[in-house]
């Protein structure tokens, strides 16, 4: 949204929290698997972000014009 100059609005807010309750859900499921807590972090960003962003992205994609 900086990148273009975009208002964040709400969807984007709730965007936002949403792609932070997963990230929370799965660093603790990190933790109770016994991963230390930078360690935990890192994997829960990888697994979770990485599908979100490139789903983001293909949407952007999708929207130009041939």
């Amino acid at each position: 949204m900086l990148l273009f100059d975009q208002p964040c609005g709400f969807v984007a807010l709730l965007g936002m929290i949403g792609l932070a309750g997963i990230l929370a859900q799965q660093v603790s499921d990190n933790f109770n698997d016994g991963l230390p807590a930078l360690p935990a972090v890192v994997q829960a960003a990888v697994r979770r972000a990485r599908p979100v962003v490139l789903t983001a992205i293909a949407a952007a994609l999708a929207c130009v014009p041939p």
